[in-house]
């Protein structure tokens, strides 16, 4: 999940990390249609905001490559990342 990046300095030579990055609105929206509990007891997307404002600057960091997934469907999510990684 998101929170696998919390508290690493950096990835090993080589890697690539890849940001699926989209709106609180699209995420508060994913995470009430998932039946997920709420990490910290709160609406989604109070949620949603908190963990970006902590999250946001790491993710930023770690990302060799972001891509908005708002308006994408998980396959198509993949084919781009698929594309952007030189892969047919």
């Amino acid at each position: 999940g998101g929170g696998a990046v919390v508290g690493i300095a950096g990835f090993p030579p080589g890697t690539l990390a890849v940001w699926l990055r989209a709106r609180v609105e699209t995420l508060a929206e994913r995470i009430r249609g998932s039946g997920r509990p709420s990490l910290r007891g709160k609406p989604p997307e109070e949620e949603v905001e908190e963990l970006l404002r902590e999250r946001e600057p790491i993710y930023r960091s770690l990302a060799g490559f972001v891509l908005d997934t708002d308006d994408l469907r998980p396959a198509e999510a993949a084919a781009e990342v698929l594309s952007a990684l030189g892969s047919p």
